[in-house]
């Protein structure tokens, strides 16, 4: 059975450490790696179908428990639109919800849980530090 960990492992590791201008090459290729429809002896499949809007990478696929009946939902989605911010709040304390902070604690999280070093890389002042103290 292809579940939302086995999907969402391919997604990202082998695309996470990508660069901004391959992310459409991969997003396309990855798109019709899934299309394929592959038949295994004895093991049970079903074929995935990812959105045509978008990169694979502004979704994350989701299943039911059990492991059947995934979907693709965006990020965007997954924002908590009632959250309100704190009169009490200093500014640096405030984090504004987007896809990427969605993402990427989303994926520090589950690196935490599953006891795997971590590293965020990027330009200074992009968030890197936030998103972590922010998941733990």
């Amino acid at each position: 059975m292809i579940d939302s960990y086995f999907v969402m492992s391919i997604v990202w590791s082998l695309g996470g450490s990508i660069t901004t201008e391959c992310r459409k090459p991969f997003d396309l290729y990855t798109k019709k790696l899934f299309a394929l429809d592959i038949k295994f002896p004895d093991i049970k499949t079903k074929k995935i179908y990812v959105p045509d809007r978008g990169q694979i990478f502004d979704y994350k696929y989701v299943t039911k428990a059990g492991g059947t009946d995934g979907q693709w939902i965006s990020w965007n989605d997954l924002i908590d639109k009632s959250e309100s911010i704190s009169d009490k709040m200093q500014a640096s304390e405030i984090i504004v919800k987007t896809m990427d902070t969605m993402r990427y604690s989303f994926l520090l999280f589950q690196n935490i849980i599953n006891k795997i070093p971590t590293l965020f890389c990027g330009q200074t002042g992009t968030g890197k530090s936030v998103y972590i103290k922010n998941v733990l």
